[in-house]
């Protein structure tokens, strides 16, 4: 359907130069951008492809109504977009917690029983140790 109004078209190029200024700020930083993880995200290829517009049978089309149909109207004001999927798969991806609460606490508290068990054993053989050598050196004299 054709508008009246006094806004520029922009070409190609003029969209790509704006967008990539645009793109350009925001990774150095200067353009900040607080945007939250996504709930859901959605990524589709894409492919392009051309064909004559208009065609002959898109003047009689019953969704054009009362409409101007004729060929060069149609080409100036009128385009036609068509999307297909190439695929109809979907993929979740659910987060889950590696651990609870629970799971952390006895993580933790079988390692600390572990290192202050070990601890303990290794003060008693020190302290074994410390008891027995004088006995060994006194031994060693008799002798």
């Amino acid at each position: 359907m054709f508008f009246e109004g006094n806004l520029d078209i922009c070409e190609p190029q003029t969209v790509v130069d704006c967008v990539t200024s645009v793109y350009n700020l925001i990774i150095r930083g200067r353009l900040p951008c607080d945007c939250p993880t996504p709930c859901e995200l959605g990524t589709y290829g894409k492919s392009v492809s051309y064909a004559g517009w208009p065609n002959p049978g898109a003047a009689e089309s019953p969704t054009l109504g009362n409409h101007r149909t004729d060929a060069a109207y149609m080409e100036r004001n009128y385009c036609v977009f068509d999307v297909f999927y190439k695929q109809l798969n979907s993929k979740t991806i659910t987060q889950k917690r590696a651990m609870t609460e629970e799971d952390l606490l006895s993580a933790i508290g079988g390692s600390l029983g572990l290192f202050i068990g070990a601890s303990i054993i290794t003060l008693a053989e020190i302290a074994e140790y410390l008891i027995t050598r004088p006995f060994k050196c006194c031994r060693n004299k008799k002798k």
